[in-house]
């Protein structure tokens, strides 16, 4: 898997460099490596949220329920984030431990969130799962990004924000 997250990062260079030398010129130079890193964490949810519709839509047409279904794509999802994110998102690549761990509780939190909300529109309200999996997930991207960024992958650099 850490060569496919190299092979995207090889692949995207250019395209972020140019990007954010557009942004920059619009928002300044710290707003744009801002924006830019979320462009690559929404990108790396993106692949999740595949990875979590898609388990959820399988294990579904085998007969599994949807919401077990959906646990189930909610748990690898949570693992290809964080090596996504530690990797990619904000290579950071020291005490990995320690950040999973963190990364874990704040997760668990935010797929409690995600959970409960899913299953709200989805289940009791009779809301498509799929397009409520998409929504839910694009609201609660915002905070997961902030708290990554703020608390999870939070260098010695980033000590002065």
């Amino acid at each position: 898997m850490l060569w496919l997250i190299d092979a995207i990062k090889d692949a995207g260079a250019p395209a972020y460099t140019v990007l954010k030398r557009v942004a920059a010129k619009f928002v300044g130079e710290q707003r744009a490596e801002l924006l830019m890193r979320y462009a690559v964490f929404v990108f790396g949810g993106t692949l999740g949220l595949g990875i979590k519709a898609g388990v959820t839509y399988v294990l579904s047409r085998f007969g599994w329920g949807q919401m077990l279904a959906y646990s189930v794509g909610l748990a690898l999802n949570i693992v290809f984030n964080f090596v996504f994110h530690r990797t990619v998102t904000f290579n950071v690549k020291t005490d990995w431990q320690r950040r999973f761990a963190v990364f874990a509780a704040v997760t668990s939190a935010l797929v409690a969130a995600d959970w409960l909300l899913v299953y709200v529109f989805a289940e009791l309200l009779g809301n498509n799962i799929y397009i409520t999996i998409f929504l839910v997930t694009l609201f609660l991207s915002v905070i997961n990004f902030s708290l990554n960024k703020l608390i999870i992958f939070r260098t010695a650099q980033d000590k002065s924000l």
